[in-house]
């Protein structure tokens, strides 16, 4: 299946071409510039169905084919996307489908090549696309999904993948400084500001302004992201490395996973997912909510200063619920570490507590296992923003290399092979002198993905 390639950038416009696909000869993609190549607004066809557009005007590039071109009005014009398949002279050109069903269209409006500017509008496109936001800010200006400064929200079925970028496609930037940042300036609670059950997103920053019940991302898959300021930061998909920043709840009860990832200041809470792995929640002098608030696995997350509960094994009512917390720590929170007191199946696996105001551990029933549990005496972590590891005693030391199976597979199996290694407790690792410093966890902050950092 041929895929779409389209780009957005904040000096483009959204009556642009905006979008190319590869495979035609001659062809040259004309996205990547701020201005169309050709922007007229007489164009014609000879009846209902005609597939073929002429120009008076002219101009039309031998080599545009491959190219887009978007046309906004007109006599008997559809408005829409349009795929140039065949350029026959500089006034005339064949698309892949008729602009003009009904009968026979006269000067309409239109453009080839050329930027948009929304990825409202980038959403509006019909079919598989891979949209490049180039780094800058842009306003979701309306509430209206897949318009030109509209939400982005591809129809049913519709594959949109918006990737951000700082100078180049695939550049993968690495503060939020040179990533596209969308914030929302439109005054309409209750939407979701990106979305789509096809939908993926990498290297955005999504920024809901605070107007009330406006929810971030809510899509299939998420990479390197960061919502800040809404309601739900992600509502939904899968997502790696990414975070969520003075949100009511970072990481949403629709979100499958969450790895690597980083919430912080949410006044609901951090997590209601149902497995993280390698994740944090930081309070940060946040007045309420829970860092944790799970139903399934986490594994190697910590919990700092939220303002009740580090680590809540959710209450499932009618069915029995098994939640396990394993190799995660939970430091300065205003409620308990870990509360487990549910009556449920809950699984408390090499985990560490210290400085919790209500104790590290509530009371549990005999369903509830507790094991290899370690109340520490001093703060573990390196520090107050640093949740590798510190060699304190009685603090990070006894959790350095402590991981709870340290082999893969587990040794006592007795499979063909053996990769032993020796994983700190928690999200952070240590660095041994020597050593090189790892990216994760403290992958957002150097992100710039805090709060602190806008």
């Amino acid at each position: 299946m041929a895929i779409a390639v389209g780009e957005i950038r904040t000096t483009g416009n959204d009556n642009n071409g905006g979008f190319y696909i590869t495979g035609y000869s001659p062809s040259t993609d004309y996205t990547q510039q701020d201005t169309p190549v050709l922007s007229v607004s007489d164009l014609a066809t000879s009846g209902a169905g005609a597939t073929t557009i002429t120009t008076a005007t002219g101009g039309v590039p031998a080599d545009a084919a491959g190219n887009y071109i978007h046309i906004t009005g007109g006599t008997n014009f559809t408005a829409g996307f349009y795929l140039i398949t065949s350029v026959t002279n500089t006034n005339t050109f064949v698309v892949s489908s008729s602009p003009t069903p009904s009968a026979a269209g006269s000067a309409g409006v239109g453009a080839i090549g050329g930027a948009l500017a929304s990825p409202g509008m980038a959403a509006s496109f019909a079919g598989y696309a891979v949209c490049w936001a180039k780094a800058g800010n842009y306003s979701i200006s309306s509430a209206t999904a897949n318009i030109s400064g509209g939400l982005f929200q591809p129809a049913s079925g519709q594959n949109k993948v918006i990737y951000g970028y700082y100078q180049t496609r695939g550049d993968w930037p690495t503060t939020v400084a040179n990533m596209p940042v969308f914030t929302y300036t439109a005054t309409t609670t209750g939407v979701v500001l990106f979305a789509g059950s096809l939908a993926r997103a990498a290297c955005i920053v999504v920024d809901g302004n605070n107007v009330g019940s406006v929810n971030g991302i809510n899509a299939t898959d998420e990479r390197l992201c960061l919502v800040r300021k809404c309601s739900y930061g992600f509502g939904a998909g899968r997502p790696i490395y990414c975070a969520a920043v003075n949100c009511g709840t970072g990481f949403g009860n629709s979100v499958s996973t969450c790895f690597g990832c980083y919430a912080e200041k949410c006044t609901n809470y951090g997590y209601n997912v149902v497995y993280a792995i390698d994740c944090v929640y930081y309070g940060n002098g946040a007045t309420s909510g829970i860092g944790f608030n799970m139903t399934g696995n986490i594994i190697n997350c910590v919990s700092v200063g939220a303002a009740s509960d580090g680590f809540k094994g959710q209450n499932a009512g009618s069915f029995v619920n098994f939640t396990a917390f394993v190799n995660c720590i939970a430091v300065n929170n205003g409620g308990y570490g870990f509360n487990i007191q549910n009556n449920e199946n809950h699984l408390v696996y090499n985990c560490a507590g210290y400085n919790n105001t209500s104790g590290n551990l509530s009371t549990y029933n005999a369903t509830t296992y507790v094991i290899n549990f370690q109340a520490l005496t001093a703060n573990p972590f390196a520090s107050a923003t640093d949740f590798s590891l510190n060699n304190t005693a009685g603090g990070g030391a006894g959790l350095r290399g402590a991981d709870y199976i340290g082999a893969i597979p587990v040794p006592g199996f007795g499979l063909a092979s053996s990769t032993t290694f020796k994983r700190d407790v928690g999200a952070g690792q240590h660095v041994d002198s020597g050593g090189t410093t790892v990216v994760w966890p403290q992958l957002v902050k150097i992100l710039g993905m805090t709060d602190r950092e806008e």
